[in-house]
This record gives structure tokens, sequence and C-alpha cells, in this order.
């Protein structure tokens, strides 16, 4: 029920929300193929014991990383997935294992993190001028209000209509 009541959200109401952008837009599409990735060469790696497979695993959460921010989900599932498999094997938690394991994901977190803390630029810099961001974010409380309003209500079907403006005090 709770599927077609989606359905019919989305055909009913044709504002472009942000989740029907994201199920088309390329940037998570491509990390949810680095994810799946990483998590079948882990399981590659668990099986062979090969390293290749461990290293070709962290090169897809890097690259998955620079794709959008959920390219951290083999961090958080790796770790449960290795517990659950530990278990169903009838194993006892090996957390020296883990901790290597989670350590070795960390080399392309960092590079990653760092690559783009390196190139990151604000693009909402040349909006705000000299203003800060807390004092940016607390001005546009009418967009956020707007934006909410334009979800529920489908008027001005563009997100990003530049004539609304932005608040410069």
């Amino acid at each position: 029920e709770a599927m077609y009541a989606g359905i019919l959200l989305f055909a009913i109401n044709p504002v472009q929300t942000q989740v029907v952008i994201y199920l088309s837009a390329l940037s998570e599409l491509y990390a949810g193929l680095f994810v799946g990735l990483s998590l079948w060469l882990y399981l590659l790696f668990r099986d062979l014991k090969k390293p290749k497979h461990l290293i070709l695993s962290c090169v897809c959460v890097f690259l998955a990383l620079l794709a959008k921010e959920i390219g951290f989900i083999p961090l958080l599932l790796i770790p449960l997935l290795e517990g659950y498999l530990n278990k169903a094997e009838g194993n006892k938690p090996n957390y020296k294992k883990l901790f290597k394991i989670g350590a070795i994901y960390l080399v392309p977190v960092v590079m990653a993190g760092g690559l783009l803390i390196l190139n990151y630029e604000a693009l909402s810099a040349g909006v705000r001028g000299d203003m800060s961001t807390l004092t940016y974010f607390i001005t546009q409380w009418r967009a956020y209000l707007r934006y909410l309003l334009m979800f529920f209500v489908a008027y001005d079907l563009n997100f990003d209509n530049l004539s609304f403006g932005f608040s410069t005090s």
C-alpha cells in the first residue's frame, strides 16, 4: 500500500523534488555502482584471501566518495557484514581483524576527504559576498519555507529559480 501511495504522490505531484531528481542523478548512480563493487570485492577478498581484491575495494570506496557522500556506506556495512558472516559460520567475532580492515579503509577516506577539502570552493560564496555562513543560513529561512511549501503545493516548479533572489541581510 505504501508503494502505491508513493507512486501516486509522484504521478500527481509534478514538482521535481530532490528525491525524484536524485533517482536519476549520475553522481548517485556512480556512487551506488562503486559502493556495490566495493562490497562485492570485499566479499571476494574474504573468500579468496587475495589482497588485490581488498585494494580494489578500497579504490572503489575512494571513487564512491568522490562521486557522492554516500560512498562511506561500505565503512558501515563491512563490519556489520563481517559480524553477520562470522556468526553464520559459527565463529567468534574477530575484533582485531575488523580493526585492521577498518584501518585499511580509512586510507581512501582520508585521501578522498583531503582531495575534496583542498579543492572545495563554496558555490554560495559569490552570492553571500562578505556575509558569514551563519548569517547567510539565518537569512535564508524564507527560502526554506518556500521550498517546503513547493513540495506540497505544485507552483513555480523550478527549485533553482533565481528570480526568487537571495537575502543579503
